[in-house]
This record gives structure tokens, C-alpha cells and sequence, in this order.
């Protein structure tokens, strides 16, 4: 192998490790830990209109929480997340009872709640509602979401946390690992 050869191969495996960053940073609660209450006003989906807790609404079910700082919303995070609702909304048995909320974190969140029906117009979800949390902008404070992050992914079965994600970049090959934990894999 020529030295521009040995050179690319090295360019290549530095930028993907550099690319790699998803998992590395920490945001989220712990595994095992029961998910903290979530009060958020949702705008698409069943519960449109409504601010329930949505940890107390779902119960037991499997619930795959996506927290956005509304700054860090970009066209990844948007693949990103329908990537994932097209696999939730696969005819696979495994994901039948699986429900996902997109949770916007905002200095003010009045806006969103008329701008989320049209991501959703947009975007065309199946198996994920959107919605604003309605407090501090860095989100429920026992979640310990990352602002820094453009998308938490907080997985939610039996009543725990099974996993928490940072997504960074959003790249949407990274739903399969997402999709792989809610598994139980």
C-alpha cells in the first residue's frame, strides 16, 4: 500500500471514531432507575391538547422517550427520529404496545405547541407523538438531560429505564442500537 493510501486508511478510521460519539456522552437517567414523573404538554397524537405526567400515563408499557433542545432541532434529529418511528411501526409483534413522545425543551415553549402539528404534517409519525415540556428549558430536572446534546433517547419498560441514549450526531443508522435495547438485546 502507497504512503496516500496508508494516509486515507488513517483519515478514515480517525474520522469514523470522531463520528462515532453516539452513547459516549452521558444524558439521561440510569439504567435499572424508575423513570421520574414527565408533565409535558403534547401536540400531535391521542393526548393532543392534553398535559398529563406522561411516565404515570403510559404505566408498565414499553415508552421510548426523545428529548429535543429546541436550539439543537436539525434535519439529522428529524431522520433520525422518523428512522426510529418507521421501525417502531413495523408489524412486528415485539413493538405493538411501544409508544413514543418527542418531548421539545424550550425557553419558551408557547410557540411549539402551534409549531409541532406542523412537524408532525411534515414528518407524517406513526407511532410518535410530539410534545413541550413546559418548565426549564434543560428539562425536567431528575432526568439529567444534557443541553449540549441535540437528541436524549430514554427507553422505558416494566417501569425502568432500560437504557438512555445521546444521539450525537443523529445519524439514523444509530436507531438499530436504540432498536436492538428495546428488544432486550
Amino acid at each position: 500500500m502507497g504512503r496516500y493510501g496508508v494516509l486515507l486508511l488513517v483519515s478514515l478510521s480517525a474520522w469514523s471514531v470522531g463520528a462515532r460519539s453516539f452513547g459516549q456522552v452521558a444524558s439521561g437517567p440510569t439504567a435499572g432507575a424508575k423513570p421520574p414523573g414527565l408533565k409535558a404538554f403534547v401536540a400531535t397524537g391521542d393526548l393532543a391538547g392534553k398535559s398529563p405526567d406522561l411516565v404515570a400515563e403510559r404505566g408498565d408499557r414499553p415508552t421510548v422517550f426523545l428529548f429535543v433542545p429546541n436550539p439543537l432541532w436539525s434535519r439529522p434529529v428529524a431522520r433520525f427520529m422518523k428512522a426510529l418511528d418507521d421501525e417502531l411501526a413495523k408489524d412486528d409483534k415485539a413493538f405493538a404496545d411501544v409508544s413514543a413522545f418527542g418531548v421539545w425543551l424550550a425557553e419558551d415553549p408557547a410557540p411549539l405547541k402551534e409549531h409541532l402539528p406542523r412537524v408532525q404534517s411534515s414528518v407524517s409519525f406513526r407511532k410518535t407523538s410530539l410534545g413541550v415540556y413546559e418548565g426549564s428549558k434543560f428539562g425536567p430536572e431528575p432526568w439529567s438531560l444534557n443541553d449540549a446534546v441535540p437528541l436524549t433517547v430514554v427507553l422505558v419498560r416494566k417501569g425502568r429505564v432500560v437504557k438512555s441514549f445521546a444521539v450525537d450526531p443523529a445519524e439514523s443508522t444509530d436507531v438499530f442500537e436504540v432498536v436492538k435495547a428495546l428488544r432486550g438485546g
